[in-house]
């Protein structure tokens, strides 16, 4: 009986697959996790702030590999108007993400590192990790879409 011969390029194959293509997409669902509803926000912590206000950190996944998440901070004072501070765009998928209070003020961080600090009375928003942070200078409001309505039904649950 005639032994089949095996492809040569059997082996190579097995160890690009199994060095290469699982790696990578093992590292992509890791870091992206595309497996999230685009522009769907999803609330990483929230806290009360002095004035009876609320403080979200929150992320939402943007679509796309390059620039997977935007994780930015909400908060809603007490006029009831939501207004919206930008931390990062092309930040990978955040496991964890804190609000911290620290005397008068709110620390952001991720993985347990400092990324900014919130002055929620002031409505102002610091960056500690060399990143520039820009605080939305209108208030959100119901012409803004559907985050208007995602926020005030995020507020509710908490």
């Amino acid at each position: 009986m005639e032994q089949k011969k095996r492809n040569p390029y059997f082996y190579p194959l097995v160890a690009v697959l199994l060095f290469v293509v699982l790696p990578v997409a093992a590292c992509i669902v890791v870091f992206v996790n595309p497996f999230r509803v685009p522009d769907r926000l999803q609330v990483l912590d929230s806290c009360r702030d002095t004035n009876d206000g609320l403080l979200l950190l929150t992320q939402s996944y943007n679509g796309s590999l390059i620039e997977p998440s935007s994780i930015m901070v909400f908060q809603r004072n007490t006029n009831n108007q939501w207004v919206r501070y930008y931390i990062d765009h092309e930040a990978p998928y955040w496991w964890s993400g804190k609000l911290v209070k620290k005397g008068g003020k709110y620390e952001v961080s991720c993985e347990s590192q400092p990324v900014a600090e919130v002055d929620a009375p002031k409505q102002v928003i610091r960056a500690t990790a060399g990143k520039s942070i820009v605080r939305e200078s209108e208030p959100i409001t119901g012409q803004s879409g559907g985050i208007y309505e995602q926020l005030n039904k995020l507020a509710k649950t908490l």
